[in-house]
């Protein structure tokens, strides 16, 4: 017995990977296309298995390139504003939110001590007795 027909054909694949091309949220693109995020996801999902529906796994593929290419988008955007002497921080905020392992600022802060040594503690002993079995 054959299911429903499958929401992912080829108009909703360029669809989405429009909007994802153009640096738009999966979330909001997915509400654009009227396909529910988590369906997108599973179709993404059900893309890694070693049997795969060749077109599941098409799909994978053309949206991690149009994510790419969103991502390139702001970049762009970037860029020009940077050469502009314009604010580009809202487009750093976009990318940060879109691709967070790739854009998420981080800052690393060491500290050290006199001609860069060890930093010495010192302070009172805190003894600590051991947990009881009962």
């Amino acid at each position: 017995m054959a299911g429903r027909p499958s929401k992912l054909t080829p108009e909703l694949q360029e669809k989405l990977c429009g909007f994802l091309r153009q640096g738009w949220f999966f979330r909001h693109a997915c509400a654009e296309c009227e396909v529910d995020e988590d369906t997108v996801n599973g179709w993404l999902a059900d893309a890694k298995s070693a049997d795969a529906d060749p077109d599941k796994v098409a799909f994978s593929v053309a949206c991690a390139r149009a994510r790419a290419e969103g991502e390139r988008f702001h970049l762009d955007a970037m860029h020009t504003m940077a050469v502009e002497k314009l604010d580009y921080k809202s487009r750093t905020w976009v990318l940060e939110r879109l691709n967070p392992k790739a854009f998420h600022l981080t800052n690393k802060t060491e500290l050290s001590g006199p001609d860069g040594g060890a930093i010495q503690v010192s302070g009172p002993a805190i003894m600590v007795p051991p947990e009881s079995d009962d």
